[in-house]
């Protein structure tokens, strides 16, 4: 399986994982599921990750490191980006929700995800 698929497979796993994990509130599953778990999935998955696989040759220490290194970048980025920076929405009272700690969640189990892909490779 090369490195698209399994970015893209990753990708849609740890989306449909948070859409069924906070399936509580509509409005709310709305808001959070298209401005942080969407852009979340799409440039954590499509740059960070597959940059930190290729800059440390699939070690996964360290691109364990990086994965997470860009995770808590990225909430920044999508709040700065989409203009809806909010001191609430960042420590966590908005809904309950830390957009940092959902970050960490995420890269972990799409770091997850992704390593048991790379280890089950049908093509080997």
């Amino acid at each position: 399986m090369n490195i698209i698929a399994r970015k893209f497979i990753s990708s849609v796993v740890c989306s449909l994982l948070f859409f069924l994990l906070f399936n509580n509130n509509g409005n709310f599953l709305i808001l959070f599921y298209f401005y942080l778990v969407l852009p979340l999935s799409l440039i954590y998955g499509g740059s960070i990750s597959y940059f930190a696989e290729k800059l440390t040759n699939n070690n996964p220490l360290y691109t364990f490191c990086l994965c997470w290194l860009g995770a808590l970048a990225t909430p920044l980025f999508l709040l700065i980006l989409s203009g809806k920076i909010k001191v609430l929405f960042i420590i966590g009272i908005y809904g309950g929700y830390s957009i940092y700690l959902t970050s960490l969640i995420f890269s972990f189990v799409y770091w997850l995800v992704d390593r048991l892909l790379f280890l089950y490779r049908p093509d080997k």
